[in-house]
């Protein structure tokens, strides 16, 4: 048969049986691959999920029990007065040797004239002292007092031994992997803190 000017030429098709059987097992197999993993992915959201809303409540749990005043008061019976604002500023201004205002109110989460207030209260306390750092005495720094190295350095020990309780109470493999993953859960939450502050 001589085809028509133009048109092309149809050529017999003939596909062994056993490659459609083939091809449509992988086909199926894809697709149901595809199914599995949408479904995976659907379950591990809704896990996730859950685990987060049981993270954040052990988390408000744990802030709460850390923040008490009854318990500040038993770790720190020479404060009564120290609240967890002004016990983590203390440990900022002992770290180095003297931190400008807003450096500290950065590294403790608060704006800077609040911060000003906070160290007005730390200066009237006695634990910590405005003074020219050395450098640039135009630069004003905030560093602790003697009594203020004293209380950092009770507090720190305090604080530690309360601690050792805690992980006294779990077993050893545990204790290894609170630290661990409490550490690197903060560094997360940092660093989500600061991309959602920044926005």
């Amino acid at each position: 048969m001589v085809p028509k000017e133009g048109s092309i030429p149809s050529l017999p098709l003939k596909i062994p049986a056993n490659r459609i059987r083939q091809s449509t097992l992988r086909i199926a197999a894809r697709v149901s691959a595809f199914y599995n993993s949408c479904i995976l992915q659907v379950m591990s959201r809704l896990e996730l999920r859950e685990l987060a809303g049981n993270l954040s409540r052990s988390w408000h749990d744990l802030g709460r029990v850390l923040a008490s005043r009854r318990l500040l008061a038993s770790l720190h019976p020479g404060a009564p007065t120290l609240t967890p604002t002004k016990l983590r500023a203390l440990d900022v201004i002992g770290e180095d040797d003297g931190v400008r205002v807003g450096e500290l109110a950065d590294r403790i989460g608060i704006d800077e004239t609040t911060a000003t207030r906070l160290v007005d209260r730390l200066e009237a306390a006695g634990v910590a002292e405005r003074r020219s750092a050395p450098s640039d005495r135009r630069v004003t720094l905030v560093g602790l007092t003697p009594s203020g190295v004293v209380l950092v350095r009770e507090v720190a020990g305090r604080r530690q031994r309360f601690f050792c309780d805690v992980l006294a109470a779990l077993e050893p493999d545990e204790r290894t992997e609170l630290v661990r993953l409490t550490a690197k859960a903060a560094a997360v939450l940092r660093d989500r803190s600061e991309e959602l502050t920044a926005r």
